[in-house]
């Protein structure tokens, strides 16, 4: 994870922030060792949002994220472009099992406090000035990632962000949780990437008129860890997706609004991606 963050720093020195889209690790055990040394130290004082994942709801500490990064959702400005983070929950129903979820923060009230506070940025100035707007959160808006986590969107925004005429229109959704990594274009209708097996539902394809990048991650189809540069202009928007080392392009694209997302080169491979079966132990 440290030479992840080295390696995002070096590859984009004049970044502006750097966001993290969630499950730090496998679960919230030994924080300080996990969040100071492996990321936070590395950022020497850089701008950083972390968005919380469904895996930082499980583990021993997990009350701790909250005490060390705040009200686990927000929203900033750089410039004419909006930044909405959310915080979107498990992606299972709740275990009632110790130390495995955080029940406290991980249910409807919390989502539809998420709510109240995501309609009055929606109303404000800060999003109504906005010449752009784009969306983090851990979970991707499809209904085939999770039920549970489209449930807790709907909770949260109510549909703001959804269909033809939403209040609140947004210019991109990026994400993470599948580990592998993919791409939907709305004017197309299709997924590019390691998701393109995947059938987007009717109730997808009406409501999310938005493109949505997902971004790499360990155990998937793409090479595991992998850091994502966004770059704003008048036009449109740049993302340029990068291994560890920097030196290998894998996705390399070009979105305006309202015409087809252009790939200027790219390494995905369209494939549906499917969860390897654990085999038992005997």
């Amino acid at each position: 994870r440290k030479k992840a963050i080295l390696d995002a720093k070096a590859m984009v020195p004049g970044a502006s922030a750097f966001v993290h889209l969630g499950d730090l690790s496998n679960s919230m055990d030994d924080v300080e060792k996990r969040l100071f040394k492996n990321m936070l130290d590395p950022l020497n004082g850089m701008p950083f949002v972390a968005v919380r994942g469904n895996h930082e709801f499980r583990g021993d500490e997990t009350d701790d994220y909250v005490k060390y990064f705040g009200r686990p959702y927000g929203a900033f400005r750089i410039g004419d472009v909006l930044y909405i983070y959310l915080d979107t929950g498990e992606d299972k129903p709740l275990i009632n099992k110790p130390n495995h979820y955080t029940l406290r923060t991980d249910t409807e009230e919390h989502f539809r406090e998420q709510g109240k506070w995501l309609k009055e940025l929606i109303r404000s100035d800060m999003c109504k000035t906005a010449k752009r707007r784009i969306v983090l959160t851990h979970c991707t808006p499809f209904l085939f990632s999770s039920v549970y986590f489209r449930k807790q969107l709907d909770l949260i925004t109510d549909g703001a962000f959804f269909g033809e005429n939403p209040e609140c229109p947004v210019d991109l959704w990026i994400c993470g949780h599948t580990h592998s990594p993919y791409r939907y274009d709305p004017v197309t209708g299709k997924i590019h990437g390691a998701g393109a097996g995947r059938k987007v539902s009717e109730v997808d394809a009406a409501t999310i008129k938005f493109p949505v990048y997902v971004n790499d991650g360990p155990g998937g189809l793409g090479v595991n860890l992998s850091a994502l540069e966004l770059v704003n202009d008048k036009d449109g928007i740049t993302l340029i997706m990068r291994d560890m080392d920097s030196k290998r392009v894998m996705d390399h694209i070009r979105i305006v609004r309202g015409k087809p997302i252009e790939a200027i080169s790219t390494e995905f491979v369209d494939t549906e991606w499917v969860r390897p079966v654990k085999k038992k132990k005997k």
